[in-house]
């Protein structure tokens, strides 16, 4: 069943078709006074495209209101798609666009009123507004085709200039940790000759040395993460895959961490099971994992505090928790720690060293295994835990379970 639209299509109205077609220079002069009226505003450069225009196309909307037909004047549509277009390109809004063509209609509207000598017919007012309606979607559709496209090439240049200041930062940062290291290597080995050449040096001097000692491994383990992070945004960090015990992992993320935690005098316990913990990924990473996560415990657990290390296997997976009875974490800080230059509690005095770069490696390099990293924490001065989820290996390969005998006795 054809719609009331397409019926009135199919309808011959003569009468106002020949009026508009012969009054269309006159229809089209009314309608720019009245729209220069209305939206003073606006720029106004349009009408002048459009006067010449306007006329043919209104001319073609008689023509098809004095014939039968089932299609909208395909000049009045073409130029409504170039009205569209050129409406864009002067900066007028979606809204404006449309009440131009608004001001048209009535403007037909109550033209024919007078030429007629008698009230418009209900039909006439529905075919006129049917060839309009085609005018304003006609226009709208150009307008908006137009817009999308120039978004979409804005957001293509943002994200080239985005991904350029990457590229240029990743680099900036490769030449800076290269010329960092230049000077560090010769500043440790100088703290070593010292200590072969001082066997029993002062007091003042044993303290300088282990000053010197402690902030060199402080800032090689920053270039490294630094050299990491700049690896991974250029793609060019490769995992050395194997099967590895997780259990074997934490021992010597324990072994790398333990004068921070001996220097901090905290407690751990360690609880991995009496079970091979089977994985499969890159051991030297797995490790600088669990070393940057116990890092954070240390830094952000005041002296004397606890340090629980747990490995489980839970389903097709190996979990590695690692909480702490530090400070904690605020609620609203919580979807951040993973973000890369964030610092907890930088705010305060007293907040530890750092980039903000630790937990962020964290979590590209368990994604780069397959796993996954959260954090949880009741809030600030309830501590936080740490949980690294990674695919457990079910292969043939056996894996040999290492039980840690050669830690400190901190451990409980």
């Amino acid at each position: 069943m054809a719609t009331v639209t397409e019926q009135i299509r199919a309808e011959p109205h003569t009468e106002i078709g020949a009026i508009i077609f012969r009054d269309a220079p006159e229809l089209v002069e009314v309608w720019c006074d009245r729209a220069r009226a209305e939206q003073p505003t606006a720029a106004r450069r349009h009408h002048e495209v459009l006067r010449n225009q306007l006329g043919n196309a209104l001319k073609a909307m008689g023509r098809e209101l004095r014939q039968s037909g089932s299609q909208e004047p395909r000049e009045l549509r073409d130029k409504a798609i170039e009205h569209g277009e050129q409406r864009w390109d002067t900066g007028w809004s979606l809204s404006e666009l449309v009440r131009d063509y608004q001001i048209l209609q009535s403007v037909v509207l109550e033209h024919l009123d007078r030429k007629l000598g008698r009230p418009l017919l209900y039909r006439e007012a529905m075919a006129v507004g049917v060839f309009i309606n085609d005018a304003i979607a006609a226009s709208i559709a150009a307008y908006v085709a137009n817009r999308d496209h120039e978004v979409r090439a804005i957001e293509r240049e943002g994200m080239e200039t985005i991904r350029e200041a990457q590229r240029r930062k990743d680099n900036f940062l490769a030449i800076v940790v290269h010329e960092l290291r230049n000077p560090l290597s010769p500043i440790v080995n100088a703290a070593k000759a010292l200590s072969i050449a001082l066997p029993e040096p002062t007091p003042q001097i044993a303290d300088s040395l282990r000053i010197i000692e402690r902030q060199s491994r402080h800032l090689t383990r920053i270039l490294d993460d630094l050299t990491d992070l700049t690896r991974l945004a250029q793609g060019r960090l490769r995992l050395t895959r194997q099967v590895v015990d997780a259990g074997e992992v934490v021992e010597h993320a324990l072994q790398a961490t333990m004068s921070q935690i001996l220097a901090r005098n905290h407690r751990v316990s360690l609880d991995i099971g009496d079970r091979p913990l089977a994985v499969e990924g890159d051991a030297t990473r797995l490790i600088q994992v669990v070393v940057n996560l116990l890092n954070n415990a240390c830094k952000y657990t005041p002296q004397g505090g606890d340090i629980g290390v747990a490995v489980t296997r839970i389903e097709s997976f190996v979990v590695i928790r690692i909480r702490d009875s530090g400070v904690g974490i605020s609620p609203d800080m919580l979807s951040q720690v993973f973000d890369l230059y964030t610092r907890l509690h930088e705010t305060h005095d007293n907040s530890p060293d750092g980039l903000g770069i630790g937990l962020s490696l964290v979590k590209d390099l368990v994604t780069l295994h397959g796993g996954s990293v959260e954090c949880t924490s009741d809030g600030e001065g309830c501590g936080a835990e740490f949980t690294v989820r990674l695919p457990g290996y079910n292969g043939p390969q056996p894996v040999e379970h290492v039980t840690p005998t050669s830690l400190p006795s901190v451990l409980g």
